[in-house]
């Protein structure tokens, strides 16, 4: 191939969705002969929307059933433009074990193919070919946002809150008396301390996923510091705090570079400080002081209250 050919050959990002590390390296040894193609692999939802958010896929290759979710959370998602690539790339499901309804919100959310395991090399890359060389005619991001919408009004609400990429949830066993995790979401989404005002936005939908991740685990961990008289899981509960904010901070720096003039980013840098610099080593204790109790409570408010202030947040247009 020539110099010439070498530069004009098109990048092509592949996701690839699974949690088994082998078939990841097998799909991924697979597709690599495929000219121009660099595979981004994942194992988990949380993952895949970190890669989907960073990298504009050209197509995606998604396994359903994950541990930490579905796949179809990943095909949602780019359908409805939240990556940053284009959303009409085409995406071939596989897996295993497919339920009736999940196949049929793939129907729905548009999938390019269904792929069955087990999977044979030469025809999953003549397949991947095919697609890559076929366009794709599908409608506008916000027909799928539309859909989705109508898709979760019609189900059952539940109220226990589910782990996203920046909430990993405490695997460490309950001791005697404490309560069920399903019943803690419950006793925190039913007493909240801060609160994300509705049709309010950064202007990034990755931000906002993260602050309203960040606002539950201060919630939680607000919650059972001064309502209960013992809290031994605080230290756990504190590394999951840190964890959002890192998150959030890993989320702003792409956008920070596409979007370096905006205002936003000096001021969230402030106010998440202002949440960062709490006293949470002196909270980690089993048993803390009404008196310090008091103190945070008002502190955490402030903090919060600063990030739900201009430039940072905004109202939603519509």
């Amino acid at each position: 191939m020539s110099p010439s050919e070498v530069k004009s050959t098109k990048k092509v990002n592949v996701l690839i969705l699974d949690d088994v590390n082998l078939m990841c390296q097998f799909l991924s040894e697979t597709l690599r002969p495929i000219s121009g193609v660099e595979c981004h692999t994942a194992a988990r939802v949380a993952s895949a929307a970190g890669v989907i958010e960073r990298v504009a896929v050209s197509l995606a290759i998604i396994d359903l059933n994950l541990p930490d979710g579905n796949g179809i959370e990943i095909v949602k998602a780019i359908r409805k433009g939240e990556g940053k690539g284009a959303h009409d790339i085409p995406i071939l499901i596989f897996s295993g074990n497919t339920y009736k309804e999940a196949v049929t919100e793939c129907v729905q959310f548009k999938v390019n193919d269904f792929i069955v395991k087990p999977i044979i090399a030469m025809e999953l890359r003549k397949k991947v070919e095919a697609h890559l060389k076929k366009p794709v005619e599908l409608p506008g991001c916000e027909y799928f946002q539309k859909l989705d919408a109508e898709l979760m009004a019609k189900k059952p609400k539940e109220p226990s809150v589910k782990p996203t990429s920046s909430v990993v949830q405490s695997k460490t066993p309950q001791s005697s008396g404490s309560y069920s995790s399903k019943k803690r979401a419950d006793e925190v989404e039913n007493n909240q301390f801060l609160k994300w005002p509705a049709n309010a936005t950064t202007g990034f939908h990755q931000l906002d996923r993260r602050l309203k991740d960040l606002c539950y685990q201060l919630n939680h961990f607000h919650f059972y510091r001064t309502n209960k008289p013992v809290y031994p899981t605080a230290q756990k509960d504190i590394e999951q705090i840190s964890l959002c904010i890192d998150d959030l901070n890993y989320a702003v720096k792409p956008l920070k570079k596409a979007n370096p003039d905006l205002a936003i980013w000096q001021a969230l840098q402030n106010r998440v400080k202002m949440i960062s610099e709490l006293p949470f080593k002196r909270l980690s204790a089993d048993k803390i002081t009404e008196d310090t109790g008091k103190a945070f409570s008002k502190n955490l408010r402030n903090a919060w209250l600063a990030i739900l202030s201009k430039p940072i947040i905004q109202r939603k247009k519509g």
